[in-house]
């Protein structure tokens, strides 16, 4: 068995494969003051099922704090581990000034879904952070946009506003709001929806036309909002961490 982790800053992904065939996923929040032990009882208890069958850990990683942890956990269950890196590229030709700076989580997403939907193509990540990377029809990674993130960019301005409290993302029936609550939801929703609809277009006016695949824990709250076509993966990086241990 496989065991991929997606190591992000808000949570980590789990995905235990078996052959080829995804047959579990959960997430942890990520907590970079845990230790091996702490992370290890987490992931006994909801692998207990599996712990003694997992022979391969791949990891992709955005937080160096946790990396020797899990390269640790991969010798308590006696399995070997691999960690994604600019190394791992393939012939995926990275126009980046330093192609170093390019995230392991962007990397396997993008590997993936030239894969999976064939360039050219736009990867959106909806996580802590809003990512797009764009690949052109030579299998030439352009760069990107990062942006904050839904709960990131509403956590600052809750923090910054006294009389705005914390609210759930949640869809709002109209996009004007008739009270605080529904006019923040707005924003979360159909702002970043909208905020979205407009990268995509001007993206695409520099790269021309491309097909757009979206993934991310906040996918879900945004698709069904955008006037852009989308395509949904929920495992794309989960899938792509599969596709590179071999």
């Amino acid at each position: 068995m496989l065991l991929a982790v997606d190591i992000g800053n808000t949570t980590i992904t789990f995905g235990v494969f078996e052959e080829d065939k995804l047959i579990c996923t959960f997430k942890l929040l990520t907590h970079k003051a845990l230790n091996t032990d702490n992370y290890m009882y987490l992931l006994e208890s909801n692998l207990h099922e599996f712990i003694g069958k997992i022979d391969l850990m791949v990891v992709c990683s955005v937080v160096p704090a946790l990396d020797d942890i899990f390269k640790a956990i991969a010798i308590k269950i006696n399995a070997r581990h691999k960690e994604i890196t600019i190394e791992d590229k393939g012939d995926l030709k990275i126009m980046l000034d330093d192609e170093k700076e390019l995230g392991s989580d962007i990397l396997v997403g993008v590997l993936m879904a030239v894969k999976k939907y064939k360039a050219p193509l736009m990867v959106i990540d909806l996580g802590t952070a809003i990512t797009i990377a764009s690949v052109n029809v030579k299998k030439e990674m352009l760069g990107g946009v990062i942006m904050p993130g839904m709960a990131t960019s509403y956590q600052a301005l809750f923090n910054k506003a006294a009389k705005l409290n914390d609210v759930e993302i949640e869809t709002p029936k109209n996009v004007i709001g008739k009270n605080t609550k529904e006019s923040l939801q707005s924003g979360m929703t159909y702002g970043i929806a909208s905020l979205l609809d407009g990268m995509i277009k001007k993206i695409k006016k520099e790269m021309g036309e491309a097909k757009v695949i979206i993934t991310g824990g906040n996918a879900l709250d945004i698709i069904g909002l955008l006037e852009e076509k989308v395509i949904y993966d929920e495992n794309l990086l989960l899938e792509g961490l599969l596709m590179l241990s071999k």
